[in-house]
């Protein structure tokens, strides 16, 4: 996170499908002007309000509009989805500053879910859903649709791309759910067969517990014999194998060296029967 807000360090990646077109561009303008990174996915599935022959003659309205002298000039008619929510954005943004160009060099829109972006957790804008912002039995029309009536000649390809993409996320999704009962299942033969072997370590596990809020304990260094482990920010002074920590004010008693070699051995005993099973 950046320090003071809330804002990502790493890009977000929204999933724009049935999200409304003027509300999903409103929040991620607001966004990228407080400095977050965003990328669009399947922005052929965004929502208007309004059936598709009001919205084309809107957009054939739009067309019109143009310089006499040279056209070129502007105003310029996107036609593809992705450049369609890229100009409805780029209208919230005062993208003729350093500020707004800086805000719209953060914004990255695609059609489709094209990689890496398909192995990344996608998010959606609850305020801007359809489901939840259209009234029941109201007219909409896909800006993908929309796209294809003005002149977008890749609707059809975008729809046989994202049928491979999703039959390829079926066939990994069903591995992983095999994967993860061939591991349970080691795990319950491990346990099984290392009875008497967990059972010496099980006084160790309740020794040395690290809470869910402060799991993260690293070596800071070493100075006159002593380890210092930094715990969220708070350290504890440890000698030999016993530390005291300041964050919880609990005393964790001392482990033998034959011990942590004892549970040492378990656990690599126990990784290697699970990598065996899988």
């Amino acid at each position: 996170m950046v320090s003071g807000s809330g804002i990502s360090a790493r890009r977000i990646v929204v999933d724009a499908r049935h999200h409304m077109l003027g509300r999903l561009s409103s929040m991620l303008a607001k966004e990228l002007l407080n400095g977050q990174r965003v990328v669009v996915v399947r922005c052929e599935e965004i929502c208007l309000s309004g059936g598709l022959v009001r919205q084309k003659m809107k957009y054939l309205r739009f067309l019109r509009k143009r310089m006499n002298t040279k056209p070129s000039h502007g105003p310029i008619h996107f036609r593809a989805p992705s450049k369609i929510l890229w100009r409805t954005i780029r209208g919230m943004i005062p993208h003729k500053t350093k500020r707004g160009a800086a805000a719209l060099a953060r914004l990255k829109v695609y059609e489709g879910v094209p990689p890496p972006y398909d192995k990344i957790k996608r998010m959606v804008i609850p305020d801007a859903l359809k489901v939840l912002r259209l009234q029941a039995g109201h007219k909409y029309c896909l800006l993908g649709k929309l796209s294809s009536e003005v002149g977008w000649n890749h609707y059809d390809t975008i729809k046989e791309l994202e049928n491979k993409r999703k039959e390829r996320a079926q066939v990994a999704y069903e591995r992983r759910k095999q994967l993860a009962k061939l591991r349970v299942k080691a795990e319950k033969a491990a346990e099984e067969k290392l009875g008497p072997q967990l059972a010496v370590i099980a006084p160790i596990k309740e020794q040395v517990k690290i809470p869910r809020e402060k799991p993260y304990i690293y070596l800071k260094g070493e100075e006159n014999g002593k380890t210092i482990i930094t715990w969220n920010a708070h350290d504890s002074i440890a000698t030999d194998a016993t530390f005291t920590s300041e964050a919880d004010n609990t005393i964790v008693e001392s482990i033998t060296f034959i011990e942590l070699l004892i549970s040492s051995l378990v656990m690599v005993n126990l990784f290697m029967r699970v990598v065996q099973y899988q």
